[in-house]
């Protein structure tokens, strides 16, 4: 399963992602969830917890969640915050 997210996660818009992220996880039969996040211009700590959560969630139901076109500030944040290596593993 591919998602794609834009634009800004924030607090306003977090929640959103949360349950896309949620949805996706409890789809039937997919080993991995990869969200293609070129079109994310910028991410705060109320987006990485969402996404720490999600991938806490995807481990423990076996599932491979994955980011991938990561910009360079969205990246740093993940990097700063160690969440980097575990969402991006696999995508060099």
């Amino acid at each position: 399963m591919v998602l794609t997210v834009t634009g800004e996660i924030d607090m306003e818009t977090v929640e959103h992602l949360r349950a896309v992220l949620w949805q996706a996880l409890a789809a039937p039969g997919g080993a991995e969830i990869v969200v293609d996040f070129a079109g994310v211009t910028f991410c705060d700590a109320t987006g990485v917890q969402a996404l720490a959560d999600a991938h806490a969630q995807a481990r423990a139901n076996g599932v491979r969640l994955r980011l991938i076109n990561l910009r360079r500030p969205v990246r740093r944040v993940l990097q700063i915050t160690g969440m980097l290596e575990p969402l991006t593993e696999g995508d060099h």
